[in-house]
């Protein structure tokens, strides 16, 4: 449990606890340079989490209304997202690798680098979803929903993984759509789309 009220602390060292706990309002936790940090569940009542060059497993949850900075570090993220405070991206990544159905990928935010993994069905939730560098699908289901699904790198490799098939791409089952930004006279445009829906990939 951090209760630091003012100024930054940084970790030298990796941990690996249960939960993490943020509660200090006005402080700033960094995970250091570097380090691969594993945890239970991260809840970021108050105050801020900053990646920093880190990597950090969370096995559970990440909850509250704190603040989450990437910087450049990763978060590989069993259990659903549900932070509703604010999240810069920076040049970080996110990575979705919960085995269970419809782990919650969190919508309304900005990802820099977005990654679906380790099987399974995630499910977009809360808003739209965009992705400034790639999505990059290793395994498993991206349900859209309701929910747009934007691409804003005008780059060819803005989404990358695969191989693509219906159990590895993204699916649109409502109202959603997926939209790629393109460059100068379409370019970047010209890529393969792995999208599908009800178990089928086209």
């Amino acid at each position: 449990i951090m209760t630091k009220t003012g100024g930054m602390a940084t970790l030298q060292g990796a941990i690996s606890s249960g939960d993490l706990i943020l509660n200090g309002s006005g402080g700033t936790l960094n995970l250091g340079t570097a380090l691969a940090h594993s945890i239970a569940n991260a809840v970021l009542t108050n105050g801020t989490l900053n990646l920093g060059s880190s990597t950090i497993n969370v096995s559970g949850n990440l909850s509250g209304t704190g603040t989450l900075i990437g910087s450049t570090g990763a978060i590989n993220l069993a259990g659903d997202w549900t932070q509703s405070g604010s999240f810069t991206a920076n040049t970080s990544t996110v990575n979705y690798n919960g085995t269970y159905a419809n782990e919650a990928v969190q919508g309304g935010i900005t990802y820099y680098n977005l990654q679906i993994s380790n099987g399974s069905t995630k499910l977009l939730q809360t808003g739209d979803a965009t992705v400034s560098n790639a999505l990059t699908l290793n395994s498993g289901i991206l349900r859209i929903g309701d929910h747009n699904l934007i691409l804003s790198s005008t780059a060819t490799g803005a989404i990358a993984g695969g191989p693509f098939s219906a159990s590895t791409m993204v699916q649109t089952d409502g109202m959603g759509y997926v939209q790629k930004a393109g460059g100068t006279g379409g370019s970047g445009l010209n890529i393969v789309y792995p999208v599908g829906l009800g178990g089928y990939y086209d």
